[in-house]
């Protein structure tokens, strides 16, 4: 049972901690009672007992798997019943469809380099690639290729989806919006290499870049196109809740509405948003924000992972998962030198 405490506190407890074996990558992917995580160690990823950390299975690859799996419900080529699988790729391009109870189901070799994790919507599964492609399986595998025959810019972050249309960001800038019900697709070149994932929240499409957030109508191929000041110093995707945009910039955590927010704001720390100035961590911020349940959970690179209050940006309660000392213990176990 986690620890009480009264305001801002430290949760001193924890319902299970697992060394499941090598180093992890990706985001974990928690699912009903599974959670997956990959390893590139080990070139697998593990599925986990959620309740217990016990490691069920590992699903294996020939590579290393060092972005996050994906999970979800795959239409089958024929029949109705959606089928729960985890799809996940190695660092050789290969992808692999593994049905929940972890049984072999397909696996597929692109050849090509894949640095976004794969995203499970509408019944399919999307993988993007740095030679500018974009692929769709189902529940047995490979169905459609974008372009047909060709190739667009570099792809580093994966897709949105919403509605039918997957939303692909390339380096160039440009997001596609690809619909494969009517098959077709058009393309919106906004001249903003992404940082970070599209988020697709109150009818918008929010794409981060440096020191800038675009904005567009979602489903629009034409017009809408708005474009603020953002965090300048980011590698971290955005979150999006009731027409907030929560942003991190080194140790700090902005929240601001894009119609309100100037670069002179957020420069001389004045009020914005819904709070009355950013959030400081203390240490730069590593994961992107996550809002769930009134509460917005960052991640630091020291291991504290702080649970801050949606509206007010008053700290709720941290966790410090000891990153710093474990790495420096793992080390010297291994014989390796960390600087």
């Amino acid at each position: 049972e986690l620890a009480a405490w009264t305001g801002v506190g430290t949760v001193l407890g924890t319902y299970w901690v697992k060394e499941p074996g090598g180093t992890l990558r990706g985001d974990a992917i928690a699912h009903g009672r599974l959670l997956d995580i990959s390893s590139t160690d080990y070139d697998q990823v593990y599925r986990l007992d959620l309740s217990s950390g016990d490691v069920i299975n590992a699903l294996p690859a020939s590579g290393r798997v060092t972005v996050a799996a994906a999970t979800g419900r795959l239409a089958p080529a024929l029949g109705e019943t959606p089928v729960p699988m985890t799809v996940y790729v190695d660092e050789f391009g290969t992808v692999y469809g593994r049905a929940a109870e972890g049984s072999a189901a397909w696996s597929h070799a692109l050849a090509e380099v894949v640095t976004a994790a794969p995203v499970i919507a509408g019944g399919e599964a999307v993988v993007v690639t740095r030679s500018g492609r974009v692929h769709g399986f189902n529940a047995d595998g490979p169905t459609w290729t974008f372009p047909d025959g060709g190739t667009i810019d570099p792809i580093s972050v994966s897709p949105a989806f919403q509605d039918g249309t997957w939303y692909v960001a390339d380096d160039g800038g440009t997001v596609h919006l690809i619909n494969r019900a009517p098959g077709s697709s058009c393309a919106r070149s906004l001249g903003l290499p992404p940082i970070g994932n599209p988020v697709i929240a109150d009818g918008l499409v929010y794409l981060q870049s440096i020191g800038q957030l675009a904005t567009f109508p979602s489903g629009e191929c034409h017009g809408g196109l708005k474009i603020v000041p953002s965090a300048m110093d980011t590698s971290n995707s955005i979150a999006v809740s009731n027409g907030v945009v929560f942003t991190t910039d080194g140790q700090l955590l902005f929240p601001f509405r894009p119609s309100e927010i100037t670069g002179q704001s957020l420069g001389a720390g004045e009020p914005v948003g819904v709070w009355n100035g950013p959030f400081v961590a203390g240490t730069d911020i590593t994961a992107a924000p996550v809002v769930a349940g009134g509460l917005v959970y960052i991640g630091t690179r020291d291991g504290i992972v702080f649970a801050v209050d949606e509206l007010t940006g008053d700290e709720l309660w941290r966790f410090d998962a000891d990153a710093v000392s474990y790495t420096h213990l793992r080390a010297h176990e291994t014989g390796r030198h960390i600087s």
